[in-house]
Formats: structure tokens, C-alpha cells, sequence
């Protein structure tokens, strides 16, 4: 009877266990996503407000729940426009862009998950995945933003 209830109770604590590291490390890549993604938003604003022709760089790291990202205007039309957005699960995030208008072919993530992945979390491995990016300012409030990805030796 007593080892029973011993089973049944450290079955449910394994159970509240896992739920709450799964929504710590959720919220934690989501934090850290969504802090890439200022990032970029605000080298636009600083090209943007730079001369004709200026350029700069940054390379992003993104989690592996970030689904895809991409620019759309203020309609929601995707390919270009003021807000620099990414797909995070469920949820979505978007930033915009002061004065210019951005244009960006959108990137696609392709989503792979497992329990494998949550051992691996929890040990403080976390997978991401690395883009350079490059901003031009081509016109006065246009601004052209290509990328790449990016694979690191390691």
C-alpha cells in the first residue's frame, strides 16, 4: 500500500517537474528570440538614420522554437515594410521599424522536437540557430535586409 503511494506521489512531482522546466525553458528561448529580433530592429533604426548607402552586419542567434521571420507592413502583407516579426510556437512577436521601410525574404524554420531535446535542456544544452544578416540603406526610407545562415566549426 505504502509503496503504491509512493510510486503515485513521486509519479506526479516527476509529472509538475517536467511541466514547469518545459515552461521555464519556453519562456526563457521565447526572452531570448525576442531580444535577437530588437537586436536586429535596432540596427534598421540606426541605418535608417545613417546617410545613403550605409551598411551594417550582425549575426542573430535564434532558438529553435523560433518557427520563421519576417517583414510585413502594416496590413499584414509579408515581403516588406515596418515590422520586423518572428513565429514562436504559438505566439508571435513583432517590432517596428521607426522611419524606414524594410524589405526581407522571410526565413523558415523547420520545427523537430522530443523528449531527447528536454534531457538535453535541462543539462544546459540549447539549440539554436545562427544568421548573418546584412542591412543596406538602397533608397531615402528604403532599407534592404538579406540574410544568411550561419554554421559554426563547433
Amino acid at each position: 500500500m505504502w509503496v503504491i503511494a509512493g510510486v503515485m506521489i513521486a509519479g506526479l512531482i516527476l509529472v509538475g517537474s517536467y511541466q514547469f522546466l518545459s515552461k521555464y525553458f519556453y519562456n526563457a528561448d521565447f526572452e531570448s528570440s525576442r531580444s535577437e529580433l530588437d537586436r536586429l530592429v535596432l540596427s534598421l533604426n540606426h541605418v535608417c538614420s545613417s546617410g545613403l548607402g550605409s551598411k551594417e552586419s550582425l549575426r542573430l542567434k535564434l532558438s529553435d522554437k523560433v518557427s520563421r521571420v519576417f517583414v510585413r507592413n502594416s496590413e499584414g502583407v509579408e515581403g516588406s515594410g515596418r515590422f520586423v516579426c518572428m513565429g514562436f510556437g504559438s505566439e508571435g512577436y513583432c517590432s517596428e521599424v521607426r522611419v524606414c521601410e524594410a524589405s526581407m525574404r522571410g526565413i523558415e524554420l523547420e520545427q523537430k522536437s522530443s523528449v531527447l531535446d528536454f534531457v538535453y535542456r535541462t543539462f544546459g544544452s540549447r539549440k539554436s540557430a545562427d544568421f548573418d544578416f546584412a542591412i543596406k540603406k538602397s533608397e531615402l526610407r528604403k532599407l534592404s535586409l538579406e540574410w544568411q545562415r550561419a554554421y559554426s566549426a563547433s
